[in-house]
């Protein structure tokens, strides 16, 4: 992890820009889940896309790691809860630069409170993994 730290300040501060964060992450995450000295066979790659998130766009960053701590205390899972970090970033993200109306969308659909028993809205999901 610490060396894909170092490239990810060398590239922030030599070439800044979203888009040179962006293949400096690519270049990485494939380094560390592909190594061609253990034969191709490496890691999972989520502390790397977890540090290219937070260089990327630290606010949301934060926010889906937060989102995906919160899956893993609840669900005792360790492969569910960074797909849906790495889902929520990318969709955010998405949104956010898609058009000038993507901010107001995402701000949007933040606020809109669920129809019906929020209870049973946040719960349902929980039960049905129990069975």
């Amino acid at each position: 992890m610490l060396k894909s730290l170092i490239a990810l300040f060398i590239v922030y501060f030599a070439f800044p820009g979203h888009i040179n964060i962006a293949f400096a992450g690519l270049g990485l995450i494939l380094g560390h889940c592909f190594p061609f000295w253990n034969h191709f066979q490496g890691g999972k790659g989520v502390a790397v896309a977890a540090q290219i998130t937070v260089f990327y766009d630290w606010k949301a960053g934060f926010a889906t790691l937060l989102v995906a701590l919160v899956l893993t205390a609840i669900m005792q899972n360790m492969t569910i809860p960074p797909l849906v970090f790495m889902l929520l970033f990318s969709v955010y993200e998405f949104l956010q630069n898609i058009s000038p109306f993507g901010n107001i969308a995402v701000k949007g659909l933040m606020t809109i409170p669920p129809k019906g028993d929020p209870e049973k809205f946040f719960c349902k999901p929980l039960i049905l993994m129990r069975k």
